[in-house]
């Protein structure tokens, strides 16, 4: 994973611990960049300048194109799903 998707993996892997090899044979991840510090990795993208005018709009729009393509693939669109609980 890198960036975000580094923070997804580190996160899964560690509340699956042992469980991540039995129930998905995952056996190791490598993630690249991963923004330990949210608090403030937000208050550098949602700061005035280039940040937040270019790379801010930016990842949220795909973030949230990607999201819905997840929701349409996985869980027929509902957002209401239980699927992720």
């Amino acid at each position: 994973g890198y960036s975000l998707g580094a923070n997804v993996v580190v996160k899964c892997l560690g509340e699956l611990g042992d469980a991540a090899m039995s129930m998905y044979n995952v056996r190791g991840a490598a993630v690249m960049g991963a923004p330990f510090d949210q608090e403030r990795n937000i208050r550098c993208v949602d700061a005035p300048g280039f940040n937040r005018a270019v790379y801010g709009g930016n990842f949220l729009k795909s973030m949230k194109k990607k999201a819905q393509d997840q929701l349409d693939t996985f869980c027929d669109g509902d957002p209401d799903t239980s699927l992720f609980d």
